[in-house]
């Protein structure tokens, strides 16, 4: 009886290797193991983080707090650029949910991201910092609330905050240093306590200040290795309602004939162009399009006015968050961007009429991706785009020689710059 059996399991054993050693059951096989390797290697290694910025790269960093509008820049030389710092007074739920948390301030967030950002740079100091306009999204909200600076004698929010982290050397606005002059912005908590920390980090930490010069290209330059970098430029394109002309450094000034209470401080933002190599790039803070394909408004078209002299690019950030009275139809075929960037914190941001005319390619033909950094829930829900609900910051990192550029989705919940997503290598001049 045990030899009986013993010949049946020699049989079996048998047969059970004809069936599983075929080619096909050994593809199998080897196929199966292949991903429980990988498997097991996802779960083992770390997930993967954005490298440091090298030299010959150019990065723009999307800041999300959840709190306002800020973008960091790591020029190809080292050089940085710092445009806007936001801390918006709005409340929940209108507003995201701070990022990473609230633990901290927004201010003291943007700082720390900087910091991070600068590992690979020369040096840890922000050479440039830019107010693209006096809206409290964009420099910092002051209240009764606000907290002191750790510096000097002033409050601490947005813009103010930043230098009890990270040095600034030069600031750059639109009004310097008439800020009562005509079309400037109303006198209230956030432009006094700003006034203050000008003239005291001015006095006591050499900060230096400037207006923004219209049509120029040696305003922002790179300061360590210019030389290496001939290909780089930032020109200057409109400010306060005033656009360059294309020449030289000529302008003309839109809003020129608007009475001041008519000028608005949203289509009175900076907007400039950079380029490096074949990558153009064009920001515009809060220019609208009031008067044009929405309500109507009685200060002139400085959207098409602006995108008419900036020309196409490969990307953008888009103007105003997103929302209904910016980003025209004029703008985007005259830019006819591959890339878009949409700095988002509130729930209005995106709006749908916007968000489908930046899907539109009617609008203007060719392929496109679009980045927002904080849609909420229940505005994804609104625009009928569950794939929008996201939450980010977005990096966009291009190239030595500028000839291609890679977007990345970095995660916000914590502070580790772990990568979500990577879109690219991008091709210039498409």
């Amino acid at each position: 009886m045990l030899n009986k059996y013993k010949t049946q399991n020699s049989r079996a054993r048998s047969w059970l290797r004809k069936i599983t050693e075929t080619p096909r059951a050994l593809w199998i096989r080897n196929a199966l193991c292949s991903l429980c390797l990988l498997a097991l290697f996802a779960v083992a290694s770390p997930a993967a983080t954005l490298p440091p910025w090298s030299e010959g790269h150019l990065d723009i960093h999307h800041i999300n707090t959840g709190f306002g509008e800020s973008a960091f820049y790591i020029l190809p030389d080292g050089t940085s650029l710092l445009v806007d710092a936001g801390v918006s007074n709005a409340k929940r739920p209108w507003r995201a949910e701070a990022r990473p948390d609230a633990s901290r301030s927004a201010g003291e967030y943007l700082a720390r991201y900087i910091l991070r950002a600068l590992d690979g740079a020369p040096a840890k100091t922000i050479h440039y910092a830019m107010l693209s306009h006096f809206h409290e999204d964009h420099m910092g909200a002051v209240n009764k609330k606000t907290p002191d600076s750790r510096t000097g004698p002033y409050k601490a929010s947005g813009i103010t905050e930043i230098p009890d982290f990270v040095p600034i050397a030069k600031i750059i606005d639109g009004l310097y240093p008439d800020y009562d002059g005509p079309g400037g912005p109303w006198h209230d908590p956030k432009m006094n306590n700003y006034e203050k920390f000008l003239k005291w980090q001015m006095k006591n930490k050499g900060l230096a200040a400037e207006r923004f010069k219209v049509g120029v290209n040696n305003q922002i330059v790179l300061l360590n290795a210019p030389q290496k970098y001939p290909g780089f430029e930032i020109r200057n394109l409109a400010a306060r309602g005033v656009v360059w002309t294309g020449k030289d450094g000529q302008t003309r000034d839109v809003f020129a004939g608007v009475p001041d209470n008519q000028k608005r401080e949203n289509k009175s933002s900076i907007a400039f162009r950079l380029t490096y190599g074949k990558f153009k790039w064009f920001t515009g803070g809060d220019l609208d399009c009031r008067g044009v394909d929405t309500i109507p408004d009685l200060t002139p078209d400085i959207e098409t006015a602006v995108a008419e002299i900036c020309g196409h690019v490969d990307a953008m950030k888009a103007n105003h968050h997103g929302n209904y009275d910016a980003n025209s139809v004029a703008l985007l075929r005259l830019l006819s961007p591959r890339a878009i960037v949409i700095d988002t914190w509130g729930a209005s941001q995106p709006c749908m009429n916007i968000w489908r005319r930046l899907k539109d390619k009617s609008v203007w033909p060719g392929p496109r991706d679009i980045f927002a950094t904080n849609v909420m829930p229940a505005t994804a829900l609104a625009l009928h785009d569950e794939a929008a609900e996201v939450h980010s910051h977005v990096v966009i990192r291009v190239a030595p020689g500028g000839d291609s550029y890679t977007i990345y989705r970095v995660r916000d919940t914590d502070e580790k710059g772990v990568i979500e997503t990577a879109t690219g290598p991008i091709s210039c001049g498409q």
